[in-house]
């Protein structure tokens, strides 16, 4: 009899002891945290948008009826904040929202993650999102508000240099020099960053830029830009990337002009230029990395660009 206690007590506490370690072993996988605490944010607050650098800067203040606010800074390559998933960031990046001292607070407490994902439909925004707070409380989101910035787009200060040789046919490392012709490097500043880089090919005694200008693929005369141009050496056994030839900035994008129907009007007016960019052919950069330089093609939109007042560097 004693024996068969003995036996069952022991397979009691077993069992016991096996229930234990298993709960031990599933709390780490599962996890347990706290309800999150939920809000929802209708009420637009402070809003300001300003440059930084080649992005936009979004600052905005959303609450609810009781004044539980969720102060943001988040960053975007549009002028127009789009609908998009918004991730942290410790510094400006595009589509991200900034994480530090000075970044995003709910109540002056510091968001530290979480995803805030944003549409947009008309002028009206709707959001929502999980984030987590220096304090690790949870928070569970969601809202709207309609867009109220001026609709005047922000027109930065242009500037540029210009570097001047003597073209060759077949671009400027080419064998065989244009005759009477200069090949202007341009280089154009917005606000100090950046913005593009144009191969154009003036008349040699030209007093000024001023002209309409065509996209080519090899210059061969007067009147025309060079192409740009993007090689991986890895696609040919080497090592390192070339690029080059004209393009501008889109966002963190090069939109590499390619030959085509699309056109650059520069009016140099004294050295001060207005450029204008239409129709213009652009390389689809992605498909020609995808292909390993096997698929040449250029993007399905056609590309553009307005830039004013652009004033020579001293």
């Amino acid at each position: 009899m004693k024996t068969t206690w003995k036996t069952f007590m022991f397979l009691i506490i077993s069992t016991l002891v096996l229930v234990s370690c298993e709960e031990d072993t599933l709390d780490p996988l599962t996890g347990k945290y706290s309800p999150p605490d939920v809000y929802d944010l209708t009420i637009l607050g402070a809003q300001e948008r300003e440059k930084a650098g080649p992005l936009y800067a979004f600052s905005l203040d959303l609450k609810d009826n009781e004044s539980n606010t969720l102060s943001m800074t988040l960053f975007s390559t549009d002028y127009i904040l789009p609908a998009s998933d918004y991730t942290p960031s410790l510094q400006a990046a595009n589509k991200t929202y900034l994480i530090s001292s000075n970044g995003t607070t709910f109540n002056g407490q510091q968001v530290v993650d979480g995803t805030l994902s944003i549409a947009l439909q008309d002028s009206n925004y709707t959001i929502g999102g999980i984030l987590y707070l220096a304090d690790e409380t949870v928070l569970k989101l969601s809202g709207g508000f309609t867009y109220a910035y001026q609709p005047d787009p922000y027109i930065p200060t242009y500037t540029y240099t210009d570097e001047t040789q003597t073209p060759a046919m077949g671009g400027a490392q080419g064998s065989t020099p244009i005759e009477g012709s200069a090949m202007h490097r341009i280089t154009v500043y917005a606000d100090g960053v950046f913005y593009a880089y144009l191969e154009v090919v003036a008349d040699a005694n030209a007093t000024s830029l001023s002209g309409t200008y065509t996209i080519k693929d090899g210059v061969n005369s007067v009147g025309q830009i060079g192409n740009g141009y993007y090689l991986d050496w890895s696609w040919y056994g080497g090592a390192g990337t070339l690029q080059g030839g004209s393009y501008y900035m889109k966002g963190e994008d090069k939109m590499f002009l390619r030959e085509g129907a699309g056109t650059v009007t520069i009016a140099d007016n004294g050295g001060k230029l207005a450029i204008t960019g239409e129709n213009l052919s652009l390389l689809d950069l992605e498909a020609l990395i995808a292909s390993k330089g096997a698929n040449w093609t250029n993007l399905p939109a056609k590309g553009s660009f307005i830039l004013t007042d652009v004033t020579l560097s001293n």
